[in-house]
């Protein structure tokens, strides 16, 4: 249990750090790297762009 616990929470936390990085990026880049910045939590949630 504490695995999975542990699992989750990185997960998590992997999340909320890629989410508030792809914040930064400007628009310019995030069209190069095919995300809308309406749609960054999603990508980043499913692991596509």
């Amino acid at each position: 249990m504490f695995k999975t616990l542990t699992r989750r929470f990185n997960e998590w936390s992997r999340i909320r750090r890629d989410i508030h990085r792809l914040r930064q990026l400007d628009d310019n880049l995030l069209a190069d790297l095919g995300i809308e910045r309406e749609r960054i939590a999603s990508s980043v949630r499913r692991g596509r762009k």
